[in-house]
């Protein structure tokens, strides 16, 4: 800590917070013999009834001989405090000159010992016992029974206490005070993040200090020059002015003006948007145990059972693991499975598609339900309803995370369909700082006459910005796949009675009510529908209704089907990626139907609008992922499944666009990604590897930077 006078920390009472939170600090003595130091947790002696300007007067023992190795009581010694500490990058500051530095909460506390009695002694042991064991559920005292009382009274012996009045201290809380608003709001959002210097109780600190977080704004003024960029297929560069979020004018490479420019150096095209996702659980995914690989329900049990040994013990709620595919497997996914690798530990395990949740018995009694262990449908909805139930620091931390990720990928717009009241979250997280992208935010029907009621319609603004609107109103009508509850024409092999052709979770009629509701509030809808006999339900109900809106997913259509898409004007929001995930999956249970499976060229011929998206965290929130599987149907070295169903790669770029096209214009919103590979030259690699690993040197949203590769 350098000695100066630069971030003093001078109040008393956040010293003595310093203290409370941090009790174990180091001791040095300078004693005739040269220095000593040791560690010991130290307590503040509190009077009742004293202010916060009041003396400084801590307390502890140590164990004997280190009463005389320190000279205690002869000489002043000092007490070193540390608190929240972390690395801060020299690449947080910005393009700046700048030197990487370390943020810190310490402090230096002064003064000479004063040697307790014996009966003070025992008393500071107690106190110490009682200050850390009273956060246990269970605190064992050190009074707490008669033998460990006895015991506590032989050992006290040998330690002597002493209590020390600070008379001097050196005191520093460097929280990047100095810094702008746009540095402080990236530290804190490198240090509340994932990367390797992450330091949530830092960025806590930092926030003490900046009592009102700056709001980085997204509004840029003044006019800044993209200078020398690419436009896909032209050869010669182009400069690109923008100003108040719009590109004003693409001009000839150096006839550009700005009031700041930047360099570029890739391909430049409009920003990619991921039309379908679930941003909370996409952000939670991370965090829990991924069994995606296991090709058994044991595979994926021994998985659980290695990672329950890392689990906190103090962590009471129950173990989440993601990602199990059960269709191929020959054994069912039945609670006794994870009982013999979970005991009591309740445990659950959310399907790759989301539409099943495997349950230890533990988890069954947990969440009040009956059964084998494995729910599908509204029974598995449920359990994720509770799961995605997190507080809200902690989720909106989370999902900024995410998003900024997103952008590292060239993302500029999601549309969120979490099951939650997204509007409310949203509003929230926009307060405190605008989203690394641009946000619709889906209605579920449990909140139709809620989004009415309140006036929300399609497109309106719910933040300051124009970041953050209300998106489609979202409707499932089916299951999926992988869980074999996906509505089809045909049964799936296998299967007999009223559940053999999948399941029709909302009924036609029904389904066109809800439409028709949706669209009197001015509402658009995205109605989920996987199987073929779904997907007629769906684009039946939009032609009842008038309704505009999107068939989400639409994996399996009827030959007749393809071509309503256009003549309705429905979009068709499909997941490239699943086809990837699906298609053995696909071969076993639509087969003789896999040739109108992902049918995106039959849907691009028809004159459909197509609009590429994840699912995630069903794949992973990467356009670039999506785009790769639309191009190339390839994946993992394997050989192309249903080839004739590519689509180009200028085709598959529109359709993760929201301006429809791979070249930006004068007059479109300056949401901008800079690619270091052509798209086109990388899309001739067949395997689609080059696709899926596209460099993102640059993401712009409304004219601000969100990313900076």
């Amino acid at each position: 800590m350098r000695e100066n006078p630069s971030f003093a920390l001078t109040d008393r009472s956040e010293i003595a917070r310093l203290v409370r939170e941090h009790p174990w600090a180091t001791m040095v003595s300078h004693t005739d013999d040269g220095l000593v130091v040791s560690h010991y947790p130290f307590l503040l002696e509190e009077t009742p009834g004293a202010g916060p300007g009041d003396d400084l007067v801590l307390v502890t023992h140590v164990g004997r001989p280190d009463e005389r190795l320190h000279e205690l009581g002869e000489h002043e010694i000092v007490v070193i405090v540390q608190g929240p500490h972390g690395y801060i990058s020299s690449g947080w500051y910005g393009d700046t000159p700048s030197v990487p530095t370390w943020n810190h909460v310490t402090a230096h506390l002064y003064g000479t010992p004063e040697i307790l009695s014996a009966a003070e002694n025992l008393e500071v042991l107690e106190r110490l016992v009682e200050h850390f064991e009273r956060k246990q559920a269970s605190p064992r005292l050190m009074r707490g029974t008669l033998a460990d009382s006895e015991y506590a009274d032989r050992i006290s012996a040998g330690t002597v206490g002493f209590r020390l009045r600070v008379t001097r201290v050196v005191a520093k809380a460097k929280l990047s005070q100095n810094k702008p608003d746009e540095v402080v709001r990236t530290v804190l959002a490198e240090l509340e993040g994932d990367g390797p210097y992450a330091q949530p109780a830092l960025a806590a600190e930092m926030r003490r200090a900046h009592p009102a977080p700056p709001r980085r704004g997204s509004r840029v003024t003044g006019t800044t020059l993209l200078r020398g960029a690419r436009l896909l297929g032209a050869e010669a560069p182009v400069d690109v002015e923008v100003s108040a979020g719009v590109i004003t004018r693409i001009v000839a490479a150096g006839d550009g003006h700005g009031d700041e420019a930047l360099e570029v150096d890739g391909v430049l095209l409009p920003g990619l948007w991921d039309n379908h996702v679930h941003l909370g659980q996409w952000a939670a995914y991370s965090r829990r145990l991924d069994v995606s690989a296991a090709e058994s329900p044991f595979a994926a049990a021994t998985a659980i059972g290695e990672g329950l040994r890392s689990r906190p013990v103090d962590d009471e709620g129950p173990f989440v693991a993601v990602g199990f595919r059960d269709a191929l497997w020959t054994d069912a996914p039945v609670a006794a499975i994870l009982d013999a690798v979970a005991g009591d530990v309740p445990v659950v395990v959310v399907s790759a598609d989301l539409h099943a949740v495997w349950l230890s018995t533990a988890a069954l009694r947990r969440f009040g339900v009956e059964g084998d262990g494995l729910l599908r449908e509204e029974d598995a909805f449920a359990v994720h309803r509770t799961l995605d139930d997190l507080d809200d620091v902690t989720l909106d931390r989370w999902v900024a995370q995410a998003g900024r990720r997103a952008a590292a990928r060239g993302v500029v717009g999601v549309v969120d369909l979490e099951m939650t009241w997204g509007p409310g979250h949203w509003r929230r997280r926009a307060a405190e700082a605008p989203p690394a992208h641009r946000v619709e935010v889906g209605i579920y029907p449990q909140h139709l006459d809620r989004a009415i009621a309140e006036g929300l319609r399609t497109g309106d603004a719910l933040d300051e910005d124009g970041l953050v609107t209300v998106g489609p109103f979202k409707v499932i009508t089916d299951g999926s796949l992988n869980t074999r509850t996906a509505h089809c024409v045909d049964p799936y092999p296998g299967l007999h009675g009223a559940g053999a052709r999948g399941m029709q979770t909302v009924p036609p009629d029904e389904l066109v009510d809800l439409l028709t509701r949706a669209r009197a509030g001015g509402l658009r809808a995205a109605v989920h529908a996987i199987g073929d006999r779904a997907g007629t339900i769906a684009l039946d109900a939009f032609e009842a209704s008038g309704c505009a809106g999107s068939v989400e997913h639409a994996q399996l259509l009827t030959a007749s089907d393809v071509p309503r898409f256009a003549a309705l004007g429905v979009t068709a929001s499909v997941q490239p990626e699943h086809a990837m995930d699906d298609r053995d999956v696909a071969d076993r249970y639509w087969s003789g139907r896999t040739e109108r499976s992902f049918p995106l060229a039959s849907l691009v011929r028809s004159g459909a609008r197509l609009a590429l998206g994840s699912d995630a965290p069903v794949a992973p929130l990467d356009p670039w992922i999506a785009i790769a599987a639309a191009v190339t149907r390839a994946r993992d070295g394997r050989t192309p499944w249903h080839p004739e169903q590519a689509i180009d790669v200028d085709t598959a770029l529109a359709a993760s666009t929201r301006v429809g096209r791979v070249r930006p214009q004068a007059g479109d919103p300056a949401d901008l990604v800079v690619v270091a590979d052509d798209p086109r030259a990388a899309a001739t690699d067949a395997t689609g590897d080059r696709l899926r690993a596209m460099p993102v040197t640059l993401t712009m949203l409304a004219g601000r930077l969100t990313h900076r590769g």
